[in-house]
């Protein structure tokens, strides 16, 4: 979509979401959108039923700060055209996909491990089913946190030789489960204003995946509980950590 200019791709948080797409059928150039007023916005969102959080003010404002091409007649009439037509192979291809999602939402609430690992906070449906994917059926294969941290790769790797000895980031991992786990990590910690402020994401992933290589729902329990209970720190080292994130 970037050959119309990126002003219409960024309207909207997802371009292949249904009011992006939408968006773009209405609107395939700049020179379309350039008139677009605040009340004709406004009964576009409506009509499209918009749930989103923007006004149309604000949605406005965000389309006149982005960055605007200067094509030529011919261009925009050409790239207009090339618009259309992604939007039309796009709108089955969104709703294919929509419906599967929807099935493997489903299809993960059914099973006892897509519940534990749902009841993070923020955790979502879509993500749980990637973990359990990633971690397979033969669970006997992660018998210690440490083979599954190293699998999802929230763990450094140490390389020892003589008296040389340097700890550097894992890259020989699982890179599918890594990114669910640490998705699902930075996603939990926006649920707690504590933990947003003084944990990392990377604590975090490493608290699941130790919580995920428990055999018994209740330690799985205890960590979530842990998680959600602010700890007791010192001001200044409180102080050091709140200096760090901001």
């Amino acid at each position: 979509m970037r050959p119309s200019g990126p002003a219409l791709a960024c309207i909207f948080a997802d371009i292949t979401s249904p009011i992006g797409l939408a968006f773009l059928r209405r609107y395939p150039s700049p020179a379309s959108a350039a008139r677009l007023s605040e009340a004709q916005l406004l009964r576009f969102c409506r009509a499209q039923h918009y749930s989103g959080r923007r006004s149309p003010a604000e949605l406005l404002a965000r389309l006149r700060a982005a960055a605007q091409a200067l094509p030529g007649k011919l261009t925009t009439e050409s790239m207009a055209q090339v618009v259309r037509s992604l939007v039309a192979v796009l709108n089955p291809l969104v709703a294919q996909i929509s419906g599967l999602t929807r099935r493997i939402e489903n299809f993960v609430e059914s099973l006892p491990d897509g519940q534990i690992i749902m009841s993070f906070p923020r955790a979502g449906r879509v993500c749980a089913a990637q973990i359990l994917a990633e971690l397979g059926d033969v669970r006997e294969r992660f018998s210690t946190f440490d083979r599954l941290a190293a699998e999802a790769g929230t763990v450094p790797v140490t390389y020892q030789s003589g008296k040389t000895r340097s700890v550097t980031f894992r890259w020989a991992c699982n890179h599918r489960l890594r990114q669910a786990i640490t998705c699902l990590a930075d996603n939990s910690r926006h649920a707690n204003e504590w933990l947003v402020v003084f944990t990392s994401p990377h604590a975090l992933a490493v608290a699941i995946t130790r919580t995920l290589s428990a055999s018994s729902p209740a330690l799985g329990a205890r960590h979530l509980a842990r998680l959600d209970r602010p700890q007791t720190l010192r001001p200044q080292a409180a102080s050091r950590r709140a200096q760090a994130r901001f």
